[in-house]
């Protein structure tokens, strides 16, 4: 039957090189010994639920990072405006009514959502 490890109290001490062998080593050895502790399986909603959390945190942090290049990149026009998701608005308020940026309205309009 197969058990998880739990990694949570791994501890390499210091000078040792870490390879497959001696990591396989080590894990038998730990296997054994009867302190050994073991993480539970998870079930297939469990880890579908995490798939899910993880999927969400990583489009909220590419769309703060789109967010972030559009302001930087506004910001070298001149073109100020607040931080926060809820400020995007205002910055293509700003687009707007700016003339001679229009590769910039663009982007911007293409990449964002237009909600006010």
């Amino acid at each position: 039957m197969y058990q998880p490890v739990d990694t949570a109290h791994d501890r390499w001490p210091d000078g040792i090189r870490r390879n497959d062998t001696a990591d396989a080593e080590a894990i038998c050895d730990a296997a054994t010994h009867p302190t050994m502790r073991f993480a539970p399986v998870k079930s297939a909603e469990q880890q579908s639920v995490l798939m899910l959390h993880r999927t969400r945190e990583l489009l909220m942090r590419q769309r703060t990072m789109l967010i972030n290049a559009l302001r930087g990149h506004c910001a070298e026009f001149g073109l100020i405006a607040a931080q926060g998701i809820f400020k995007v608005a205002d910055l293509i308020r700003i687009l707007e009514a700016t003339p001679g940026v229009g590769i910039i309205k663009a982007t911007t309009l293409v990449a964002t959502d237009r909600r006010r």
